[in-house]
């Protein structure tokens, strides 16, 4: 098992594959922080222990996104070379991003045969403090926030509303593991730091939500005028801070 606790308050999450040995596991992998840093814990576990799990990498091939399969397959093979390991094979299932729910419930039952854990980087609603730092950036969301003054994130709420800050739940009858469920965006940039790969790998993963005029030359470049670019810079500021 590895455990992570954040360098400033009280968050912490572990990574722990060791009870799904002889399973068929899938990355939900976007190529964005969270799920970029799961797929190199996956990496990480697989290099320093004896199993055989069979893992695969499913990405959501939104046609808008014409970058999105040689990217994916670039940073795949990147983050397994870390570790001189066999890059995971890559999956890519037609959907929209807009719709994550609908297009991976659909993929769910096209791969039912072929997955016993979806390992997903669903993470916790960034503060207030997030949208007050941000407050003049587009979003094509209205901002709302719970009865704690915390972001509701659409995305998140559409995936599992009501399944609260469960590790685990399961999702169209797959198994979902979702180890970041309970921390926000700077405890996962942290880790990054803390992991010593913030320089070189952070930075080869992809969070903005603008598709056009995008390719592989440009992937790592954002827009830093959308919901998804707020809450990574704020995030990445936050956290710079921290370590300076």
């Amino acid at each position: 098992m590895m455990n992570f606790l954040s360098s400033y308050d009280n968050q912490k999450f572990s990574y722990d594959l060791s009870k799904h040995h002889n399973k068929k596991i899938a990355v939900q992998f976007s190529g964005g922080v969270e799920s970029t840093l799961l797929l190199y814990l996956t990496y990480r576990y697989l290099a320093y222990t004896d199993t055989n799990l069979s893992v695969k990498n499913y990405t959501i091939n939104d046609v808008r996104y014409v970058y999105i399969k040689e990217f994916i397959i670039d940073l795949n093979k990147k983050v397994a070379n870390l570790f001189n390991i066999a890059p995971f094979e890559c999956i890519f299932f037609d959907g929209s991003k807009k719709d994550i729910r609908k297009s991976t419930f659909t993929m769910l039952d096209k791969y039912r045969n072929d997955i016993d854990l979806l390992i997903n980087g669903m993470n916790s609603n960034p503060k207030t403090e997030v949208a007050e730092k941000w407050k003049n950036v587009s979003c094509e969301y209205d901002t709302k926030f719970d009865k704690d003054g915390n972001i509701i994130n659409p995305f998140y709420e559409q995936l599992c509303s009501s399944s609260g800050g469960k590790i685990y739940y399961s999702w169209n009858g797959i198994l979902q593991y979702r180890p970041l469920r309970n921390v926000d965006k700077r405890m996962v940039i942290d880790t990054y730091r803390n992991l010593n790969i913030f320089d070189n790998l952070y930075f080869l993963t992809r969070t903005c939500d603008q598709y056009e005029n995008v390719n592989l030359e440009n992937v790592h470049k954002h827009c830093m005028d959308c919901h998804a670019c707020f809450e990574r810079f704020e995030a990445q500021e936050f956290v710079g801070t921290l370590w300076h």
